[in-house]
């Protein structure tokens, strides 16, 4: 299970750009994020079931969980009946709140830019939309306290938060977290991190390595965001 992380740098075009690649990389990463949650729900519930029976008792509220996971399967089914047969459903998204809030105040900041149309209040419902996809996340930690990684202060609470999640990949075109262009590693405890620009995943990471990029709609993220 191939572990994301999406920086601003691709995670606002690709929030804001309907018809291009990065978007329909999000709508690769939601078919990822419904397969996730209803496994590990799934997982959950016996997991609860099994505790409650070898205790002599019974769980209650099992219908709110099975609800959940009819809910994340109803969404995977979904986007299964429009994606290309081959599309993988392990791609999982990682996001945290230092990740969140920078994406929703870029938002603010240079929003308009990519989409002349976005209203200052859209930025609130767009940072739900990516929190949606990131089903994986590390336990809170304090952004001040990050570590010096990168050549911008700012940008090493990202980095961090994304060694932290365990992530295998942090996507981003910044040349302050990929400083060469194209890949950078990035290492804390015993995990290590591959910082690449979105170009380089797509042709050089990402599998199957002749998935048909063009047969994805952007629009289909709908799809997987809209409430039951």
């Amino acid at each position: 299970m191939p572990l994301i992380t999406l920086d601003t740098s691709v995670a606002l075009p690709a929030m804001l750009s309907p018809s291009g690649v990065p978007r329909k990389l999000l709508v690769v990463l939601a078919f990822g994020a419904a397969r996730y949650r209803a496994e590990h729900l799934r997982l959950e519930r016996d997991l609860l079931i099994e505790v409650a029976e070898s205790q002599g008792g019974r769980v209650h509220g099992l219908d709110v969980l099975d609800t959940a996971i009819d809910e994340a399967e109803r969404r995977r089914k979904c986007l299964a009946e429009l994606l290309p047969s081959n599309t993988p459903d392990t791609y999982v998204a990682a996001g945290f709140a230092t990740l969140f809030d920078e994406h929703e105040r870029k938002l603010h900041e240079i929003g308009h830019r990519l989409d002349p149309a976005l209203r200052q209040e859209d930025a609130p419902r767009l940072r739900r939309q990516l929190e949606a996809i990131c089903v994986v996340g590390p336990s809170p930690f304090d952004p001040t306290k990050a570590p010096a990684l990168t050549r911008d202060p700012t940008d090493d609470p990202i980095v961090f938060g994304a060694l932290l999640a365990g992530s295998d990949f942090l996507i981003s075109d910044d040349r302050d977290i990929v400083p060469n262009g194209t890949e950078h590693d990035y290492e804390h405890g015993e995990h290590r991190l591959r910082a690449v620009t979105f170009d380089h995943f797509i042709n050089h990471d990402f599998e199957p390595d002749d998935f048909p990029w063009p047969l994805i709609d952007g629009r289909w993220l709908l799809h997987a965001l809209r409430p039951p």
